[in-house]
């Protein structure tokens, strides 16, 4: 006798539970056993069986998770890595696992066999992520190189991602970079590198397209993200439409509705089309760039597709339930990736919320068909909300809108694509003809989140909202899958939450005392003054030349965690980079009241324009600032020793960077931006500074600065130095170290400490690093004293 579809289906998710469940805890064969003696034991009674074989499923999915989480112990290469501080430059051989193109070069996984060591090469089995300064080379490929390995570092910011967890997912060991293209050599691969080399002659192909057009193709028809550009990544980020240009379930999905339209015109039966599905998966997905989404994706279509050959036809719900059993016991990691919960949680509110679509939208026109297509995106989006706060700290009021119309222009690239893929790509006048209709289509599937992105509401930032608003976002989830008044009550709990977390996402506010935070955001600097509501961002800088810029990845999540939705101020020291960065995207992700930079300085073109450009569309007031201005700003007065009004007075821009005085709760606090000993001398002559309780060092510690004139007539209690791990400019020098050593400075610097919190409880100022633990859960305390200040 088979087993009822409903008992099935809590069988199979009280599987996906333990698996899931693995992540978080222990097992062992013992509770296994005991539980299957009880199921065997309440077989014969009705009213037990369910509970008891739910209870040997979801241990059974326990113990297999905790099976495939069994973490290989670390092998030769990473232990010399580890011990040589966390990066080293090693002689390596190996294979290329994948390949695509990147900016000024390719991003590679490769599986490393060998080192070179004391004694000769040592045998290894290490996954490295390599950033390489040459082409893609063919999957497959044999190399030799030297590459500047590192392991990666956990978060060092309080409400940072943690990016050594998610590469420890995809099961990614180190990551490297190579210097020159002559320290890496590739051989030609075997016979099974033809589809390798087919795939870069694709690439080759799509890039005779024009520079935007060839990014877009790259990316959503084979997975190559690495060339888009920095504007359009901003737009489609801030659209809702990111997840667009990521291959996964909706290309899959709109790639199976092609396919089946196409077999349902030409009468092919359901049985070949099936197994012909089965086979254009499998083509697809050795064509495309391997990601874990995609990976996904093909398992849950192929599980889908191989019941239906099967004659083992599932309830959407019950297909739902299989697929995530599925993935769970075959990786059940995948649970923590944010792009899993997604796909889930996007697919899941569709199910529930289908039934409650308005019969108003239930005809057979072309209206109702377009409006049932929203219907469908905005069940998405809701469902996917909380993770959408919880994790990225953003929402996109229009994804519903945008992903639905998106869709269409995205069916037309898949469907014009695929046989450009085929083969016609190589293919005289019709390959050319096919590239220019895929890139007219690339710029109309650009055109809708470029509209979107440009309005200002389109994405919001807020911090992770209350527990309590998630858990009535998920019990009206459950009553929506009631009907009749449980229905409407489950939309008016929706409506209710979603406002609440929105308007006031957490219940309990953090009350933050008077604070400041140095963040680690590499070679750069970042500094964040802190009391009650307010932030006060001294310089935005990035180190990043590759990925999310300091914004996304270090400032806005710290901001999030910390409970605050805007900045009262940002003032740029100067216009570098490694100072300035980060503004564009803080001024369009966040409420800026004010933007502060040096009055000799006006931005006319290139990172200042664009700056001010972002800042004026936002409405937020550029201030140039020069000696002797006076701000205030809540508790803390600010006054501005550096610059003079002239900028004749120091021909090089560092020297023009702000210097402030920065008064109040923490005493005084000195920021010097990238100046010089010139402008130091100068300063010093003219007594414009106190002795600072707390300096941020000069130009990152630079020997260039920090003379020792300086430091002997400061004498700052703590001299804190924002650098990155093993910079290549060697900042702090280690004379200047000396030199505040001697001066009795106790020494702060964020690529061995971290973040670093300032606080000053009952008049006497305490510092935190993040390596000794995340001090942000002290800072509500701070008050009555947070924890010991470090050795």
């Amino acid at each position: 006798m088979g087993v009822e579809p409903g008992r099935r289906t809590a069988l199979v998710l009280a599987l996906a539970a333990g698996a899931g469940a693995a992540n978080f805890l222990a097992t062992s064969i013992f509770p296994m056993a005991a539980s299957a003696a009880l199921a065997a034991l309440c077989a014969s009674k009705p009213r037990l069986r369910t509970a008891s074989t739910a209870l040997f499923a979801a241990v059974l999915g326990l113990w297999i998770g905790g099976l495939g989480l069994r973490e290989p112990e670390p092998d030769g290469l990473e232990i010399l890595v580890r011990e040589a501080g966390g990066e080293a430059f090693v002689w390596v051989r190996g294979s290329v696992v994948h390949a695509q193109p990147w900016v000024d070069g390719s991003r590679c996984l490769l599986r490393v066999s060998t080192f070179g060591g004391a004694g000769g090469d040592h045998p290894c089995r290490s996954r490295v992520l390599a950033y390489l300064p040459i082409p893609p080379p063919v999957e497959g490929s044999a190399f030799e190189a030297s590459l500047r390995l590192e392991a990666p570092r956990p978060p060092t910011n309080p409400g940072q991602p943690d990016r050594a967890a998610r590469l420890e997912r995809e099961g990614t060991d180190l990551v490297a970079t190579c210097r020159s293209p002559g320290l890496f050599r590739a051989s030609p691969p075997p016979f099974l590198g033809l589809v390798s080399r087919y795939r870069r002659a694709l690439e080759s192909r799509f890039l005779r397209a024009e520079g935007g057009d060839a990014a877009i193709l790259l990316a959503v028809l084979l997975g190559e993200r690495g060339l888009l550009s920095e504007d359009q990544v901003e737009v489609l980020s801030r659209s809702g439409l990111y997840h667009l240009v990521a291959l996964s379930g909706q290309h899959v999905g709109l790639l199976l509705l092609l396919f089946s339209f196409l077999a349902h015109a030409t009468g092919v039966s359901p049985s070949v089309r099936d197994g012909a599905g089965l086979i254009l998966l499998g083509l697809f997905g050795l064509l495309a760039a391997s990601s874990a989404s995609l990976t996904r994706a093909l398992l849950m279509a192929g599980l889908f597709l191989t019941a239906r050959l099967l004659a083992r036809p599932q309830g959407a719900f019950g297909a739902w339930s299989f697929a995530l059993a599925a993935l769970l016991v075959l990786h059940p990691a995948w649970l923590l990736d944010a792009g899993f919960q997604l796909t889930f949680a996007a697919t899941f509110g569709i199910l529930i919320l289908w039934d409650a679509l308005p019969e108003s939208l239930s005809g057979p026109g072309l209206r109702q068909q377009v409006l049932r297509l929203l219907w469908v995106g905005l069940c998405a989006q809701l469902a996917t909300l909380p993770i959408l706060a919880l994790t990225f700290h953003r929402i996109s009021l229009l994804g519903w809108l945008a992903t639905p119309l998106a869709s269409v222009p995205l069916l037309g690239l898949l469907a014009f694509g695929i046989p450009y893929m085929a083969g016609l790509a190589f293919v005289p006048l019709a390959g050319d003809g096919l590239l220019w209709i895929l890139a007219g289509l690339g710029r109309v599937f650009l055109w809708l989140p470029s509209a979107l992105g440009s309005v200002r509401s389109a994405s919001l930032f807020l911090p992770p909202p209350s527990g309590t608003w998630v858990a009535l976002f998920a019990g009206a989830f459950v009553l929506l899958a009631r009907k009749g008044r449980w229905r409407r009550a489950g939309w008016i709990l929706l409506v209710f939450s979603a406002v609440g977390a929105l308007v006031h996402p957490q219940l309990h506010p953090k009350d933050l005392p008077p604070s400041m935070a140095v963040l680690d955001v590499g070679q750069a600097s970042c500094q964040v003054l802190l009391d009650g509501e307010d932030a006060l961002l001294i310089d935005a800088g990035t180190s990043s030349s590759r990925g999310p810029t300091s914004a996304r990845s270090v400032i806005e999540p710290f901001l999030a965690a910390s409970g605050l939705r805007r900045v009262r101020g940002m003032l740029l020291t100067h216009w570098d980079a490694d100072h300035a960065g980060a503004a564009p995207e803080l001024l369009l992700d966040l409420p800026v009241g004010f933007l502060g930079y040096p009055a000799t300085d006006p931005p006319r073109e290139n990172l200042p324009r664009r700056i001010a450009d972002r800042a004026q569309s936002a409405g937020v007031p550029l201030v140039p600032l020069a000696s002797p201005d006076e701000l205030g700003i809540g508790r803390w007065r600010i006054r501005v020793a550096n610059p003079g009004r002239t900028s004749a007075e120091e021909k090089e821009e560092n020297d023009r960077s702000l210097v402030l005085i920065v008064q109040g709760p923490l005493r005084s606090i000195l920021f010097t931006g990238d100046i010089g000993r010139r402008t130091e001398a100068r300063l010093l002559r003219t007594g414009a500074l106190p002795r600072a309780e707390v300096l941020v060092a000069p130009h990152h510690g630079a020997s260039s600065a920090n003379s020792p004139e300086w430091v002997e007539a400061l004498r700052p209690r703590a001299a804190v130095f924002s650098v990155g791990r093993s910079n290549r400019f060697g900042h702090p020098a280690d004379s200047v170290l000396q030199a505040y050593g001697r001066a009795g400075s106790r020494i702060l610097r964020t690529d061995r400490d971290g973040a670093i919190l300032l606080t000053a409880p009952q008049g006497r100022t305490l510092f935190h690093r993040h390596r000794d633990g995340d001090w942000l859960t002290h800072l509500t305390r701070a008050g009555q004293g947070a924890g010991p200040e470090p050795p």
